[in-house]
């Protein structure tokens, strides 16, 4: 078999060439040499580059053998050798072996051109949703996402991942690019809240104050919902728009008013200590941060640095014992807070 495919390599009979070799490794895996039958797929694949039957062997026994390396590089001749699913297996393929040499990043523009081409391939596109996600794509994952939307046949489906491409979108600071799935959103369910709340952020970042104060004020101007998050986050966005306008106290008020139909809100707490502070209205900023601090795990500021803003206050009060206590409080809740340590060295605590 050997004299035959170095006969056919010669006079370039390539099919008796293959048999030939097909022959080879199965006696060679007969007799337990299975890395020498490895070798010899491998030469025939490499003067064969579009046998795609071969090289699913290969990639076979590869994968088997963990040479992750080697998968990589069979997957990518295979994209260029099958057509149809079999391409998209090899792309799928080629994620794979990518991620476990810990270089996913290395598979990713050919999974895009493989996608290209089987747009409707829901497996294709969940492994790059995936990608995006391990890679902090997040202005390629919000893309696929609304192409995700097209695909959905549940309203329901439709409008979440409208809104968790608007989201991500709005949070690379593409607010243009937010406006077309938020557009969808609100046309598939205009009496949603979260979608509503998404449009005001987006006008309001594109420094649309009135578009975003039509939406918000006849909610908040005729609220038939008391103390319900939904309507706090509203008076949230009323809060924002006043600070557009230049309006520091009727900020504060609509921060205090959220607060009050929903004091179980983090963000609004944290908004109305920020807003307080910076105008110095320290009274009101300690109300925000005393809430924070009954909380369970607040966000944006956290239970340690509302401590240790209310004993930055106190400092400007002239209260350096309290001061002091309420920034031991804070060290207590989060050892790695290095302002704590600064803030305390400062006043000789």
């Amino acid at each position: 078999m050997v004299v035959l495919r170095r006969h056919a390599a010669g006079t370039g009979d390539r099919a008796t060439g293959r048999s030939a070799t097909l022959q080879l490794v199965s006696v060679l895996d007969d007799a337990g040499q299975t890395d020498r039958a490895r070798d010899v797929l491998a030469e025939w694949a490499d003067e064969a580059q579009d046998d795609a039957e071969v090289l699913r062997e290969l990639r076979s026994r590869d994968t088997i053998a963990q040479r992750w390396a080697d998968v990589a590089a069979i997957c990518m001749r295979l994209m260029d050798a099958e057509r149809g699913d079999a391409r998209i297996e090899a792309a799928l393929g080629l994620a794979d072996a990518c991620e476990k040499l810990g270089q996913l990043a290395d598979a990713l523009p050919a999974l895009q051109r493989v996608q290209e081409d089987a747009p409707d391939s829901m497996e294709l596109r969940q492994r790059l949703r995936g990608m995006y996600e391990q890679l902090g794509h997040k202005r390629e994952l919000a893309a696929l996402i609304t192409g995700d939307a097209e695909l959905a046949t549940d309203p329901g489906d439709q409008l979440g991942l409208l809104l968790a491409a608007a989201e991500l979108f709005l949070e690379v600071g593409e607010a243009e690019m937010a406006g077309h799935p938020l557009s969808r959103a609100l046309a598939i369910a205009p009496e949603d809240d979260r979608t509503r709340t998404m449009l005001v952020d987006l006008h309001l970042s594109l420094d649309r104050v009135e578009e975003a104060a039509a939406i918000v004020e006849p909610i908040v101007g005729n609220a038939k919902r008391k103390r319900s998050p939904e309507l706090a986050m509203f008076q949230q966005r009323m809060a924002r728009i006043c600070v557009k306008r230049g309006d520091r106290a009727s900020q504060l008020k609509w921060l205090n008013t959220a607060l009050e139909t929903d004091r179980k809100s983090g963000e609004v707490a944290s908004e109305l200590a920020e807003a307080s502070m910076v105008i110095e209205d320290y009274d009101t900023a300690m109300k925000a941060l005393r809430t924070l601090t009954m909380m369970e795990d607040p966000k944006p500021i956290t239970r340690a640095l509302a401590f240790l803003k209310q004993a930055q206050i106190a400092v400007v009060r002239g209260d350096v014992q309290r001061a002091q206590h309420w920034a031991r409080k804070a060290k207590s809740l989060d050892e790695n807070l290095l302002e704590v340590d600064e803030f305390l060295a400062k006043i000789g605590g």
